[in-house]
């Protein structure tokens, strides 16, 4: 699939903007990529190679059609669309070239099941938790301790992995697709103690200089 392909590049793109050894990270994508250049098979590399060829890929030219079909249904069912997962039922009649055919974008084909606003409150879910891991964060950068620095590094393992699925879900439906929502819900609890932390310690965040980024101790009243 080249939604997959295109989602693991730009994951690995984002892995590599928030690892702390990118040098060694810098090595092992050479060698990964060397190893999938050898192995691949011809008809992966044409897979590959095609995505730059839309106009003269059948499979592309279809997934142009349905989502302009699922903009035409979410336009007329604005508020409640056509029911969750009913799209594919009607694109036929909306000039699909086959009878079922799935929307291929999450994103439209949410609008066109459940309707605009559906959308909204689905891109705002995926946005929030995305603002709140940017968060978590933020409110740890002060400390480097071991622990701190494995909860940064699982907070950026999340959002490196809603990346995955935020950009493949461009050209995919996943909605039933359970890792995205198991990462949301991850997001909002990390997000959730962050903030409760915080709170109970009641230190503001100070401001770094010259890059150097302060080493306070975890006080033992922190909340497990």
């Amino acid at each position: 699939s080249r939604g997959a392909m295109i989602s693991v590049i730009a994951a690995g793109a984002w892995i590599f903007i928030r690892s702390r050894h990118k040098r060694v990270l810098f090595v092992l994508y050479g060698l990964a990529f060397v190893f999938i250049v050898a192995t691949a098979g011809k008809e992966v590399q044409a897979r590959f190679m095609s995505i730059s060829k839309a106009d003269a890929d059948e499979s592309m030219q279809s997934r142009t059609t349905t989502w302009k079909i699922a903009i035409r249904m979410a336009t007329e069912q604005p508020l409640f669309g056509f029911g969750i997962r009913n799209s594919n039922l009607y694109t036929r009649r909306y000039g699909a070239d086959i009878e079922g055919r799935s929307i291929h974008s999450q994103y439209l084909q949410t609008a066109a099941d459940s309707g605009f606003v559906a959308l909204a409150l689905y891109l705002g879910f995926i946005g929030s938790a995305v603002a709140g891991l940017w968060r978590v964060r933020r409110i740890l950068r002060p400390w480097n301790d071991p622990e701190t620095e494995r909860t940064r590094a699982l907070a950026s393992g999340v959002e490196c992995g809603l990346v995955c699925f935020v950009v493949g879900a461009f050209l995919l439906s996943l909605e039933h697709f359970e890792m995205p929502y198991i990462l949301l819900l991850l997001a909002t609890q990390l997000h959730a103690i962050a903030r409760t932390v915080e709170a109970k310690l009641g230190l503001p965040v100070p401001n770094a200089t010259a890059g150097a980024r302060p080493a306070y101790p975890v006080p033992a009243a922190v909340p497990s």
